[in-house]
């Protein structure tokens, strides 16, 4: 899609801006047609996330370090909350997921006719 905007990196400020909020997939289809697109397609797809994978998604070990710096929990909660994942992971019993919602529409051409002089 960036390579169709005339200013990509506003544009991918924009849809970080209209996206930040953890629901905002299930309102796309209502952005859409708020903003006059037609044909309107939408799929979700649900992914099944790896044990390493939703370490490094999630920054866990980084947001861990937070909450500890933060007062939230300490070294020891944070030490054995990941442990208990790792485990999990070893065991076969780790899941996680995440939705993904992909929305595309058309945009209306509006022809302008020109009339005689």
């Amino acid at each position: 899609m960036f390579q169709h905007l005339e200013d990509p990196e506003a544009g991918l400020r924009e849809m970080l801006r209209v996206t930040r909020y953890p629901h905002s997939g299930t309102r796309l289809r209502g952005m859409f047609v708020r903003a006059g697109l037609v044909d309107i397609e939408q799929a979700v797809k649900i992914y099944e996330i790896t044990h390493p994978d939703f370490v490094q998604m999630t920054f866990l070990h980084d947001r861990l370090d937070m909450a500890i710096a933060a007062g939230d929990i300490t070294r020891d909660e944070a030490d054995r909350f990941a442990a208990a994942l790792a485990d999990r992971h070893r065991d076969g019993t780790f899941f996680a997921d995440a939705f993904g919602y992909n929305v595309a529409g058309t945009k209306v051409q509006r022809r302008f006719i020109r009339r005689p002089r």
